[in-house]
């Protein structure tokens, strides 16, 4: 339904460039699955840059709730969903409309074969990783993060789990 809607030209684009192949293979699986698709508009307000595959594939998958469609009709007033990425998204509903993470659904439930699209009007940026996240995620790091994950290093943890800034 995507490649038929032409408000999702650039999203389309994106997913059919051949760096973008899993996440295509991905949204075209047996569902069912509710995606949170930008609209044109969105793309060129966010100045992404489709060369950073890595980022931009984090971006398209935290657009994606792989569990369920979702209709508009199902949703509660406010929830938390984990999308294909790993992190939350918050998406509210009230009498002036829904918004996903502070973007407004313009058009809901686009039926699909695989589950149902939202177009919203601004893309998705997930939160950036902590740095407790990042030296998990840091190979080299291992043996700090072995060290502070040991009980009597809890205070040092928690804090570089909090908002920060820090460096």
């Amino acid at each position: 339904n995507a490649i038929a809607t032409p408000s999702l030209s650039t999203l389309v684009s994106v997913l059919t460039m051949p760096e973008y192949k899993a996440v295509l293979v991905a949204l075209s699986g047996a569902g069912p699955m509710t995606v949170f698709a930008p609209n044109d508009a969105a793309f060129a307000a966010a100045g992404v840059n489709v060369n950073d595959v890595a980022a931009v594939t984090a971006v398209l998958k935290y657009h994606v709730i792989g569990a369920a469609a979702v209709y508009s009709n199902q949703l509660q007033a406010s929830q938390e969903v984990v999308t294909l990425q790993g992190k939350a998204v918050s998406v509210t509903k009230s009498w002036a409309g829904v918004k996903v993470n502070g973007a407004n659904v313009v058009v809901a439930d686009v039926m699909s074969s695989n589950g149902v699209v939202h177009i919203i009007d601004q893309v998705l940026l997930p939160p950036s990783p902590s740095i407790v996240e990042n030296a998990i995620a840091t190979p080299s790091l291992s043996t700090l993060v072995s060290a502070l994950t040991m009980p009597e290093y809890k205070a040092v943890l928690v804090a570089l789990s909090g908002a920060g800034p820090m460096t």
